[in-house]
């Protein structure tokens, strides 16, 4: 629910990957052998192959989340959210979604008719203008010093957020109203693609807001990289005061590193690199902590396990723990040392589930722990390879309807500094703590 300060959820535009996929006449009506539906020239065979790759993203979007999937390709991304901003383009009727959030009626979907494929002919003049945008716009420095935080400060992370809708809401409710926090850290992605509106409209508009003197900080992602990132690097940047994609927080015991690894897709690129090495070598004696958008591991199939070889000066010093998104889950890690030669026993946490509609995992059973919320439980899932074992977070959403059982919890993550300690407790979006654990 919306508070004096705050803005109501945003009524989302849901365009079904799973729909675009399935719909009669699929890639064929777009880039037909005989030439495309609107008579200009074929499309080159990279062009072709960039568009069956997107088909697919969206076909694997719709397995893996449904009706609210979606896809890990820029294309289809940005097909996705062309659609949800100008439906009336390709002949969709915006009409309510057949489930809606039990607090407001925040979701629309976009419905095509699939015996028609006239939408994906309407849709080749935009993919020939999309298909030649740059995939980068042009990136603030990479470099920045060291805020300072106070020795006992208290930080809220979470990630996956930026839908703008009555969960996200919630979330950031919590943050802004309850728990005295120092700073607030989004882990990344604004859905589709950190459009103009989207950053605006799902980002922006909602951030939580800590305490006065306190700072708002963003992790770049894959979903923000999608529009080229000049939205995001434009408006969101400018309104939490933040100057470049990277940001250091640090007390005399503490380094925490804000990393960007929506530019390069889940690496670390050269010029990140050097600011990386340079932020470590300062940190002295302090205890290290990470945060970015990508993950080096998942209890599914979405990982970047490169990202560790990029961040060798940070494991060569030592690394305490990393908190990161882009699963759409909440898994918590056994400490386990990491990197080539590593001596400290890092702790891994995946905290991608703080606004996203998620389908939930498949998790063993019986429950680990039963938490205090009613049947919203931490299962554990065993390592397997480099990965370590993990608890998993399970149970229903509160905000979307007894109907949607499917849906797994939103929430996010406190993480409150004692000297040279650490304690991070897992909250529900209304306050309920589900988790509490501490880094000596």
């Amino acid at each position: 629910m919306a508070t004096a300060d705050q803005p109501e959820p945003t009524t989302l535009t849901i365009v079904d990957p799973g729909a675009l996929s399935r719909s009669n006449g699929g890639l064929e009506a777009v880039a037909p052998t005989d030439g495309p539906a609107d008579g200009g020239p074929p499309f080159t065979l990279s062009e072709q192959i960039r568009i069956a790759r997107a088909f697919e993203a969206l076909r694997e979007a719709s397995d893996r989340d449904g009706a609210f999937g979606v896809a890990d390709d820029r294309l289809a991304s940005l097909i996705q959210a062309e659609i949800a901003e100008h439906p009336e383009r390709y002949l969709a009727q915006t009409v309510p979604f057949e489930r809606q959030a039990t607090d407001g009626p925040h979701y629309q979907e976009a419905k095509f008719d699939h015996s028609d494929p006239g939408w994906y002919r309407a849709l080749v003049p935009w993919l020939r203008s999309a298909l030649k945008r740059p995939a980068r716009d042009d990136r603030p420095p990479c470099h920045a010093d060291p805020a300072p935080i106070p020795p006992d400060a208290k930080l809220a992370l979470f990630g996956d957020w930026g839908t703008g809708d009555a969960a996200a809401v919630a979330v950031s409710d919590r943050i802004t109203h309850h728990g005295d926090y120092d700073v607030a850290v989004h882990l990344g992605d604004t859905y589709y693609v950190g459009s103009e509106k989207e950053i605006r409209g799902n980002l922006v508009a909602h951030l939580p807001r800590p305490k006065a003197g306190g700072l708002v900080r963003l992790c770049s992602s894959n979903h923000e990289m999608y529009s080229g990132g000049k939205p995001f690097y434009d408006i969101a940047l400018p309104a939490v005061g933040q100057e470049s994609t990277v940001f250091a927080l640090q007390n005399d015991d503490w380094l925490f590193l804000g990393l960007d690894t929506g530019f390069k897709d889940g690496r670390i690129d050269d010029e990140q690199q050097a600011w990386l090495a340079q932020a470590v070598a300062a940190a002295g004696t302090r205890r290290l902590v990470l945060l970015c958008h990508h993950n080096p591991w998942s209890t599914g199939e979405r990982a970047d396990p490169d990202l560790v070889e990029d961040l060798a000066p940070a494991f060569a010093h030592g690394v305490t723990a990393w908190y990161w998104g882009h699963v759409h889950a909440c898994e918590l890690y056994e400490p386990t040392a990491v990197g080539s030669g590593a001596t400290t026993a890092m702790h891994g946490r995946c905290i991608g589930h703080g606004g996203f509609p998620y389908r939930r995992l498949a998790v063993p059973q019986p429950p680990t722990i039963t938490t205090d919320k009613a049947g919203t439980t931490l299962h554990t899932v065993a390592g397997a390879g480099e990965r370590p074992t993990a608890l998993v977070l399970d149970g229903p959403n509160e905000h979307r309807g007894d109907e949607w059982q499917d849906l797994g919890p939103n929430g996010f993550l406190r993480l409150e500094l004692r000297g040279r300690g650490l304690v991070e407790v897992l909250y529900a979006p209304d306050g309920t703590e589900l988790w509490r654990g501490t880094i000596a």
